[in-house]
């Protein structure tokens, strides 16, 4: 029997360039910021009061280097508010990575080594 398909569709902006972070368009609702660990410490501290009066739930403990571990990709997915409408990610490749991984997570639900090992 053939595996089942599934088709999800992600909605992706890349924005960069000096002070990028600060000028996202971001849709209305309730998101969540994945930003490395790595990112310069003023940046992130202007990043959070630029935005912690909107409904947004910070995420930052996604250390640079590496794939995420399915552990805390799974931690942070079930512990993500129902209502959320968009994730934005800030840093390098495993930020990235990271939240594709949630992304995924939220359009089809399960554990993340269902996708990843089917």
């Amino acid at each position: 029997m053939l595996p089942i398909l599934k088709k999800i569709n992600l909605s992706t902006q890349i924005i960069f360039g000096e002070n990028a972070e600060l000028k996202l368009d971001l849709p209305e609702g309730r998101l969540l910021f994945v930003i490395s660990s790595s990112v310069n410490k003023q940046v992130t501290a202007e990043f959070y009061e630029h935005y912690t009066k909107s409904n947004v739930v910070f995420f930052n403990e996604i250390k640079p280097g590496g794939e995420p571990w399915s552990e805390v990709i799974d931690r942070v997915y079930l512990d993500l508010p129902d209502s959320l409408q968009g994730i934005v990610a800030i840093g390098g490749g495993s930020v990235i990575d990271f939240a594709k991984a949630l992304s995924i997570l939220i359009g089809g639900g399960g554990a993340i080594n269902d996708y990843e090992f089917g």
